[in-house]
């Protein structure tokens, strides 16, 4: 706008006018990353989540290959895992600083950071905290029946839908 036409413009506004240098509003923080570096960062945090999901698949693919194959007590190890990667990784998806890993999170840091939030279902929440104990390993010297079948299976399936969940999420955030 020119000069005059903006001094005009002021005059035929009542009280207070506002001077040019002035900011009508200046935001404390802003929503998203902004600009080509932001951009990059929330892409490369995708990438990290979509490779640790795609890790977590593996392992569940693994862990189906032996059931199927009819070693229930081999199961446990590779769902406990494919648990870990894919709760690492949907972790990634809302904490920059973390790398996916096989290393289950603590259940704490999952209550606070994807089920209170309403990131994670309660339901699916709930079969995953099964699936963290029924993987535990049996204590030194303490000897635990081996998993059935059935169990088993249910416990891939839990493990899948948070993959899948996990997969979905990593979609939304990127659009």
């Amino acid at each position: 706008m020119e000069q005059e036409g903006y001094r005009a413009l002021t005059a035929l506004l009542p009280a207070a006018p506002a001077v040019p240098d002035d900011e009508p509003f200046r935001a404390t923080a802003l929503p998203s990353p902004a600009g080509a570096s932001g951009r990059e960062k929330l892409d490369h945090q995708l990438k990290k989540a979509r490779e640790g999901f795609d890790l977590a698949a593996k392992r569940l693919a693994l862990a189906e290959v032996v059931l199927k194959g009819g070693f229930p007590e081999e199961v446990l190890r590779p769902i406990r895992e494919a648990l870990g990667w894919a709760l690492t990784s949907f972790l990634v998806l809302y904490k920059a600083d973390r790398d996916p890993s096989g290393d289950l999170p603590s259940p704490r840091l999952v209550q606070s950071d994807l089920v209170e939030p309403g990131r994670l279902p309660d339901d699916l929440a709930a079969r995953l905290a099964r699936v963290r104990e029924l993987t535990e390993p049996a204590a030194e010297g303490e000897s635990t029946p081996p998993p059935t079948i059935k169990v088993g299976e249910s416990l891939a399936a839990a493990v899948m839908e948070l993959i899948e969940v996990g997969r979905q999420r990593v979609v939304a955030e990127g659009l």
